[in-house]
């Protein structure tokens, strides 16, 4: 009977330190055109719950450009990088919210964050070079291929994990959203 009281004691007492000292887990590295900057897509696991988290690093020096409390369940990830590396946006999606996804805007060489509709163009544009999404496929999703890359219904999430693999590296896409080779 000890033995049992003292297990229950170990597991509240490790369940309830994981809420408080969360765990980072990358969801997503991605680097920049000129290989200088890099964005990093965190799932910050506490508890039974999960929040999300974005950093940005250049020279060293890493900045959160976003970070929630929210109970997230983050899936498929996109990541823009304007040819100057200036404009940085980032889409998550995550089918567990009523939004559905998350998206931030970044200015890298004034270090603040910019409006979200600044870069939800230059989003669409990336899924739809990276995925070669068809107009055909759009149509079932509302013309927006952040729909289509935020529904549980259009293979999306498995095409990104096929794309990102196990390391977690989202390949960029260069000027003229071509892909790069590797």
């Amino acid at each position: 009977m000890r033995d049992l009281q003292v297990l229950i004691v170990v597991w509240v007492l490790g369940y309830n330190l994981g809420c408080i000292w969360p765990r980072k887990l990358p969801l997503l590295t991605s680097v920049s055109p000129n290989e200088a900057e890099r964005i990093t897509i965190n799932e910050r696991v506490h508890g039974a719950d999960a929040s999300l988290e974005i950093e940005f690093l250049k020279n060293g020096s890493v900045t959160q450009i976003y970070a929630d409390r929210a109970d997230r369940v983050p899936g498929l990830a996109e990541v823009y990088w304007s040819p100057d590396t200036k404009t940085i946006g980032v889409l998550v999606c995550d089918p567990a919210t009523t939004e559905r996804h998350v998206i931030v805007g970044y200015d890298s060489m004034l270090g603040r964050n910019k409006p979200a509709d600044t870069v939800t163009e230059p989003l669409r544009k990336s899924l739809t070079a990276r995925y070669s999404i068809s107009a055909s496929t759009l149509s079932n999703f509302e013309n927006d291929p952040i729909s289509w890359a935020c529904s549980q219904f259009s293979g999306a999430r498995e095409r990104f994990a096929r794309e990102v693999g196990s390391a977690r590296i989202l390949p960029p896409l260069l000027a003229g959203y071509t892909l790069r080779s590797r």
